[in-house]
C-alpha cells in the first residue's frame, strides 16, 4: 500500500502512525484507513483529495479473506514480531532463546514442566543418584552436518566447565547452580556418557530440563566456551540471517531427527514498542506475536474483539513480584513486609490490570512448576495498617519504588505501580516511582539504593530447588545480589539437606514447607502468576502459545 504523499512513503512508516495513534483520545485503535485519513487530513489541511484516495490500494481486512489469500502463500515468509531479540548474537551464553528451535537440551520440558526425553532418550541413576547414565539419540545431526553423540556432550560439558557462569539475556547459565556438586563426564559408549557427582543428584532430569542441558556442535565455539560466529544446533530451524536489534531469519532444517518445521522460513522482528507491535499486527506487516510480553493485556482484549485476529493465552512460567530491600528498616522486619502485602489485592489485579491474563500468586514459586501448591492468599487492609503502625509508629516512611522502564511496553507496570503506590500510602508508606534501565536498576539493587523494584522471575528448569535457594537461603544468589537481606535458619536447613532427600514425597513435602514459609515471611512479596498471551493473524494456524514460548515449529498459513 503506497501512496504518493509528502511525509508519508508507505504505511510501514510506523513513526508516523504511532504519531497519529497517540492522539486518539477514546482509547480504541483505530483501522489502517482511518490512520491513513487522519494522516492526509493533517498534511492537506482538513481535507482529503478524491485524487489521493484514488490511489490508495487499501486489503480487505476479514478473517475469510485473509485465508483465502493464504492459500496462495505456500513457501512464502511468516513474519513474527518479539518485544526483544530472540537472538542477542555471541555475548549471550545461548546465543539465541529455546523458543526459536535452533538448539535442543539433553532434557526436554512437557506441559506440565516435567522432564521428558529429547536428545537423551533415557536415563538411569545409580542407587545414592550421584551417578546418572544417558543414553543419547542416534541418527542426529547437528545444522553444519557433525554428528550428534557422546563426543559432542563431552565437549559441551566442558564449554560449562571452561564458562562457569554464562551470561544471557533469558536465563543465566551456573555449573555450580544447575550441577552441584558436579565431579566429571565420561563417555560409556559412542552414544552413552556418565554424569558423576559427590553428593546425591535426585533431581538432576528436572535441573537438566531446557535451559540446563543446551547444546551446541563442538565447532561452533572455542576453548572458553565462546562463539565465534553464529553456532549450529539440532532444532528444526536453523539462523540464516540476522540483525542484532532488528530481526532474525529462520530457515527450516529439512534434515532435522523429527519432524521438521511446517513453514520454510520464519522472520522475527524486534519491536520494542507496545503500540508499533499492535500496528503492524493491524497492517498486516507481521502475523503473530511471541515472547514473553509480547502484547498488553488491553491491547489483546481490543485485538480479540476483531475477526481476523486470535488471541493465544497459556500459563506461563513467569511469575512478577515486588523486591523489598530487607538490609535496612521498615522491611528488614517481616510485619512491615506482611503489612505491604496484606495492603494489597492481587485478585483486583489480576482482574482490572491484567484482565483475566494472570492469576494471583501466594508465593514465590511460579504456578507451572510440578511443585507448585495454591495456598490461600489473604488481603485484609485492616490488619496491614496494624501490622505496619507496630513498625511505623505515628511516622511515615519515604522511599522509591523502581519500575523496569522495558517492561512499561510489556506489561500493565504503570498501572501497577500507580496502585501499589496508592495502597501503600495508607501504611505510612510515601512512595515515589522510578522507571529505570536494567543496568542501573540490578546495580541500584546490588547497593542497596531502594526501597522496593517491581521484577519478573521465571523458571529455568524443572527443579524449584534452584528458586528456594537463590532467593530464601541466606547465602542465595538473588538473595545477595537483589539486597533482600532475607534469613530464617529453617529455610537453610531445609535446602541444605535437600541433596540427601532422594525419596520424591518426602522432597515434595520439603519443597512445600519452603513454600509455606514464602507466603508467611515473604523473602519478596508475590503479586501475580502470568498468564501469558500473545495474538495471531487467522491467515496463519498451528501456532499456539506454551508454557514458555510458542510453536514457531508447526505455525504455517492457514488453508
Amino acid at each position: 500500500m503506497y501512496m504518493d504523499v509528502p511525509g508519508l512513503e508507505s504505511i510501514n512508516d510506523e513513526m508516523q502512525i504511532i504519531r497519529v495513534l497517540s492522539n486518539e483520545a477514546d482509547g480504541e485503535r483505530p483501522s489502517v484507513l482511518g490512520v491513513l485519513l487522519q494522516w492526509i487530513r493533517r498534511i492537506s489541511g482538513g481535507m482529503i483529495p478524491l485524487v489521493l484516495l484514488a490511489g490508495v490500494v487499501l486489503p480487505v481486512y476479514s478473517a475469510g479473506e485473509a485465508e483465502e489469500a493464504a492459500a496462495d502463500r505456500t513457501g512464502e515468509e511468516i513474519v513474527i514480531a518479539a518485544p526483544r531479540d530472540a537472538v542477542p548474537g555471541e555475548e549471550d551464553f545461548f546465543y539465541s532463546t529455546a523458543t526459536v528451535r535452533v538448539w535442543e537440551p539433553l532434557v526436554g520440558v512437557d506441559e506440565e514442566w516435567k522432564p521428558v526425553p529429547q536428545l537423551a532418550e533415557d536415563w538411569e541413576h545409580s542407587d545414592d543418584a550421584t551417578e546418572w547414565t544417558f543414553f543419547l539419540r542416534e541418527g542426529v545431526r547437528f545444522h553444519d552436518g557433525t554428528r550428534f553423540d557422546a563426543d559432542a556432550v563431552l565437549a559441551n560439558f566442558e564449554r560449562y566447565e571452561a564458562v562457569g557462569v554464562g551470561s544471557s539475556q533469558f536465563y543465566s547459565f551456573s555449573l555450580g547452580r544447575f550441577y552441584p556438586g558436579y565431579e566429571g563426564i565420561e563417555k560409556v559408549d559412542d552414544y552413552t556418557i556418565r554424569l558423576t557427582f559427590d553428593r546425591p543428584k535426585p533431581m538432576l532430569p528436572y535441573a537438566m530440563t531446557s535451559w540446563g542441558s543446551a547444546m551446541f556442535s563442538p565447532d561452533s565455539f572455542d576453548e572458553d566456551g565462546d562463539f565465534a560466529e553464529t553456532p549450529a544446533g539440532t532444532g528444526q530451524f536453523e539462523i540464516i540471517e540476522r540483525q542484532a536489534d532488528e530481526y532474525a531469519v529462520l530457515g527450516r532444517f529439512d534434515d532435522y531427527w523429527g519432524e521438521p518445521a511446517a513453514s520454510e522460513q520464519i522472520r522475527i522482528r524486534m519491536i520494542p514498542q507496545g503500540s508499533t507491535r499492535v500496528s503492524a499486527l493491524r497492517a498486516e506487516e507481521v502475523m503473530g506475536l511471541m515472547d514473553i510480553g509480547a502484547i498488553r493485556p488491553l491491547d489483546a482484549q481490543q485485538l480479540a474483539s476483531e475477526d481476523r485476529f486470535e488471541v493465544l493465552s497459556a500459563r506461563s512460567s513467569i511469575i512478577h513480584y515486588l523486591a523489598l530491600n530487607g538490609t535496612q528498616e521498615p522491611f528488614n522486619d517481616v510485619r512491615m513486609r506482611r503489612a505491604v502485602s496484606l495492603a494489597i489485592d492481587r485478585e483486583l489485579i489480576a482482574e482490572e490490570f491484567y484482565y483475566g491474563y494472570a492469576d494471583p500468586a501466594p508465593h514465590i514459586l511460579n504456578h507451572a512448576s510440578p511443585f507448585y501448591e495454591s495456598l490461600p492468599i489473604e488481603h485484609d487492609p485492616d490488619l496491614a495498617q496494624d501490622l505496619a503502625r507496630e513498625v511505623l509508629g505515628d511516622e511515615r516512611y519515604e522511599t522509591t519504588m523502581i519500575v523496569p522502564s522495558g517492561f512499561l511496553e510489556r506489561y500493565p507496570y504503570t498501572e501497577k505501580a500507580e496502585y501499589l503506590q496508592d495502597k501503600l500510602s495508607t501504611i505510612g508508606i510515601d512512595v515515589e516511582i522510578q522507571p529505570m534501565e536494567w543496568g542501573a536498576l540490578n546495580e541500584a539493587m546490588e547497593n542497596g539504593e531502594f526501597g522496593l523494584v517491581m521484577r519478573i522471575q521465571g523458571l529455568p528448569n524443572g527443579d524449584p530447588a534452584s528458586i528456594f535457594e537463590s532467593f530464601m537461603h541466606s547465602e542465595g544468589g538473588q538473595n545477595q545480589s537483589y539486597s533482600l537481606g532475607y534469613a530464617n535458619d529453617r529455610v537453610d536447613e531445609l535446602i541444605d539437606t535437600l541433596p540427601e532427600v532422594l525419596d520424591m514425597d518426602e522432597r515434595r513435602a520439603v519443597y512445600t514447607e519452603l513454600q509455606e514459609i514464602s507466603a508467611e515471611e515473604l523473602p519478596v512479596v508475590p503479586l501475580v502468576n502470568d498468564r501469558n498471551q500473545t495474538v495471531k493473524n487467522t491467515a496463519i494456524a498451528d501456532y499456539e502459545r506454551l508454557i514458555y514460548g510458542e510453536t514457531l515449529h508447526t505455525v504455517r498459513w492457514s488453508e
